[in-house]
């Protein structure tokens, strides 16, 4: 789970770097500050005014422009887990993919108040190059994020206290010890005392045939 949840952070990210130095750029060619598309991002809170606010509107724009990066990103990593196949090819068109679906949702499904605000700042043209970038960050972090190496999986530690006690041995009652004598005990099953005092074998443990006297 951490490593899905840092391998999203990674790759949003990247989008939302790529898609803000995109942003800035265009800007900068509109004779605009580089900030700019980030403070209209803010509009959803300070209204259409934020394009030309202070600094609180620019910290506002970028924090919803991270979120929003790192959402897509989730959107990406969902989109690449049904392909078989994951090469540079795959991560490239699945970044592009998820880019293009963000600019339909922000600007064909979202209300006003919710898009992000760069059409308060840029042209047309330069929104489609914010989300350009999007899609490009979007690929580079996933390029990124497979060069990792996978998470590995830890045991769980066990505290010496929480080790389990070597259990004692089972006490050997009498009739174990009778069942199963040791290979030092003589087993009286098998022997018998004449009338001599003399242990002789038990012919009763022969196979061979009848008992025969000595």
């Amino acid at each position: 789970m951490r490593h899905t949840v840092s391998r999203t952070l990674l790759i949003g990210s990247s989008a939302g770097f790529v898609s803000a130095l995109a942003l800035a750029l265009v800007a900068l060619t509109q004779g605009l500050s580089p900030a700019a598309p980030l403070k209209a991002t803010a509009h959803v809170v300070l209204g259409p005014d934020a394009v030309s606010g202070s600094a609180a509107a620019l910290v506002i724009g970028g924090v919803i422009h991270v979120v929003s990066a790192c959402f897509w990103a989730v959107i990406a990593v969902l989109l690449m887990r049904p392909i078989q196949r994951t090469g540079r090819p795959q991560l490239w068109l699945t970044g592009l993919v998820t880019a293009m679906i963000a600019a339909a949702v922000d600007y064909l499904l979202m209300p006003a108040r919710l898009t992000p605000g760069w059409e308060l700042a840029l042209p047309i043209w330069g929104i489609a190059l914010g989300f350009a970038g999007l899609g490009l960050g979007l690929s580079l972090g996933l390029l990124v994020s497979r060069a990792l190496p996978p998470a590995q999986t830890t045991k769980p530690v066990v505290r010496d206290w929480e080790q389990a006690a070597p259990t004692a041995p089972m006490p050997v009652t009498a009739p174990d010890r009778l069942r199963r004598p040791g290979l030092n005990v003589i087993d009286q099953r098998q022997q018998r005392i004449d009338p001599a005092n003399e242990v002789t074998k038990d012919p009763n443990c022969d196979t061979g045939g009848p008992a025969s006297g000595r």
